[in-house]
């Protein structure tokens, strides 16, 4: 039981001593505090209004791809008046 939770804190100790030392003890929480926080943040879904607004675009998107080619096809139509 202990051994693999002695592995585990060797492993982060092994991490930690890779990265760039921190010899203030109030900035290494500091840095603590916010990797912990930044890795919650990342892992959040989008805000409902931002996935709206994305959808939205994305229709318009495709409206407006829709007409470019509507255009083109009648551009090119051989019956088309001169």
């Amino acid at each position: 039981m202990y051994g693999g939770l002695r592995e585990r804190v060797l492993s982060a100790e092994q991490r930690t001593a890779r990265m760039p030392q921190v010899h203030d003890p109030i900035l290494q929480r500091l840095g603590n505090v916010l990797h912990v926080h930044i890795d919650d943040i990342t892992h959040e879904p989008l805000p409902r209004h931002f996935v709206d607004l994305i959808r939205r675009l994305s229709e318009q998107e495709g409206n407006q791809s829709q007409q470019k080619r509507l255009v083109a096809d009648l551009s090119e139509s051989p019956d088309r008046e001169a």
